[in-house]
């Protein structure tokens, strides 16, 4: 699209000199935690050889500029999370009026409030889980299971008109929606340099805490004039969406190739 446009762009990483910066180009060590991650096929054995896809080969010099293109950066988990906030989980915000609307349940009264502590103890185990029984997993992937078991939670959790499907749908509702955050917050951490590490996580808040407020006012009057089923099944969709989008791994497999041509 720029170079339909005619201007100027850059493929890669610019160096620190074109701008006389000192956090761009090539940096002379990767982030922190894979300095504790042998890259050989026994840990620790160099005479084991590198795992696939390791590149054996020097970087570059700190500092320089290169032409290889970037498959990953922060940006694509940053977008994935604000667009997640603001078209999926306006609901939580507006839990209340869904449980009226949809399963007729009032907020006052004690069903509600054990409708809520139910999805809250399912989204505290999806976090858990992230940590404990899927520790070794490809987070990578994880991020794309989580927002696929949140579709397809959320529309089921529509789709129900009463409370027994909504407290059951609610739990796996809960649990898929930090699942797939807290993976897509643990690979972004593993891949910040500690320089940066504050600034970034500072929009990763504001992009999941300040962005759902915002659905709430943007949905809030409309659900209260046209009820809330739509609401859930568009943040359904979207999830769906971004279960395909944000495809963390196969844009490193990418950049993995495009660095070897």
């Amino acid at each position: 699209l720029m170079a339909k446009a005619g201007v100027s762009y850059v493929t890669g990483r610019e160096g620190n000199s074109k701008y006389g910066e000192t956090l761009n180009g090539i940096l002379p060590s990767g982030p922190a935690v894979f300095e504790k991650i042998s890259p050989y096929v026994t840990p620790g054995d160099p005479r084991s050889g590198l795992l696939p896809r390791v590149d054996p080969r020097p970087p570059g010099r700190p500092g320089d500029g290169d032409h290889r293109q970037q498959a990953y950066n922060f940006r694509v988990c940053l977008i994935t999370l604000a667009t997640f906030s603001l078209l999926s989980l306006p609901y939580v915000g507006l839990f209340p009026a869904v449980a009226r609307l949809n399963f007729g349940i009032a907020e006052d009264s004690s069903t509600y409030k054990w409708l809520y502590a139910t999805w809250g103890f399912g989204a505290a185990l999806g976090g858990l889980a992230i940590g404990t029984t899927f520790a070794q997993s490809d987070k990578r992937r994880l991020i794309q299971y989580g927002f696929a078991g949140f579709a397809v939670s959320m529309l089921c959790f529509a789709l129900s008109r009463s409370p027994l499907p909504a407290f059951i749908f609610g739990f796996f509702l809960g649990f898929a929606y930090f699942f797939a955050t807290t993976a897509m917050v643990t690979v972004i951490q593993s891949r910040l340099e500690p320089e940066v590490r504050g600034r970034v996580m500072a929009l990763w808040f504001m992009a999941f805490g300040g962005t759902v407020p915002l659905g709430n006012l943007l949905f809030g009057p409309l659900i209260d004039r046209h009820g809330s089923q739509w609401l859930l099944l568009l943040g359904s969709a979207w999830a769906l969406f971004l279960a395909r989008w944000c495809d963390i791994k196969s844009l490193d497999d990418a950049a993995i190739k495009n660095s070897t041509r």
